[in-house]
């Protein structure tokens, strides 16, 4: 995706952005090494696509607000949702770092989304001569490895309440760190097929086991938020899942 072809240009600054002021944002003045150059913010519709699959970033996208999801296409139909991201989740931190390196699955937007764009020749120069951002881009490659292992095991060795659990406290852990979680509330702005999709699972078996642990006051759910109500029996659901390092 070329910036350029983009729709919706933002030209409002960095003031106000609770995100530039983490640490996290290469736009913030604390950012490892300094501030990096933004070429662009853009705001994207729900559905509409970010990156396509196998294309070659020319820019660093950053996600500022919104929800957004990396999947990957079935032959006949269908699609897997690998992971959703969230504010402050680099988009395919791997073909970033690497010089003509395609993305390996296709980015789209899950709601309206902010994202920012920087300068990717800048980046990498500064990968190259700075160790506290070189700290900074593998700390993301490490999270979106360890996210990609636990999706493994979740879809691979447990029971639908079991995936639908580890996907929960997953989100409780990514969205405290980010600030979004309040007294245990979520944002929570996916269909039972965006959540079927992820985990591997029917709509059916989604729908069930929803309704299951909000019959058990395990949690407390309608369309856009979550609560959960009982930490302890999520993690029961979901034995030796491990934390997001």
């Amino acid at each position: 995706m070329q910036v350029a072809t983009l729709s919706t240009e933002i030209t409002s600054q960095c003031k106000g952005c609770a995100f530039a002021e983490t640490g996290e944002c290469p736009a913030g003045k604390s950012f490892p090494g300094g501030p990096l150059r933004r070429v662009a913010r853009k705001r994207f519709e729900p559905g509409e696509e970010i990156y396509k699959d196998n294309e070659t970033p020319n820019t660093v996208a950053i996600v500022r607000s919104g929800w957004a999801m990396q999947s990957v296409p079935m032959k006949g139909g269908g699609r897997q949702i690998l992971t959703f991201l969230v504010t402050g989740d680099v988009f395919d931190q791997d073909a970033v770092m690497l010089t003509q390196t395609p993305t390996m699955f296709a980015s789209s937007a899950l709601t309206p989304t902010e994202v920012c764009f920087f300068s990717i020749d800048e980046y990498r120069a500064r990968l190259q001569g700075d160790i506290r951002s070189r700290r900074y881009a593998k700390r993301h490659i490490r999270r979106h490895q360890a996210l990609m292992a636990k999706h493994m095991i979740d879809i691979g060795r447990r029971r639908a309440p079991g995936r639908l659990a580890g996907f929960l406290l997953e989100l409780r852990q990514r969205l405290s760190e980010r600030g979004l979680m309040r007294e245990e509330a979520m944002p929570f702005p996916f269909t039972q097929e965006d959540i079927a999709d992820a985990l591997g699972l029917t709509h059916a078996h989604v729908n069930r086991t929803l309704k299951d642990l909000r019959q058990t006051g395990v949690i407390e759910y309608s369309p856009g938020s979550l609560r959960i109500l009982d930490v302890a029996a999520l993690a029961a659901l979901a034995p030796g899942a491990i934390p997001i390092a």
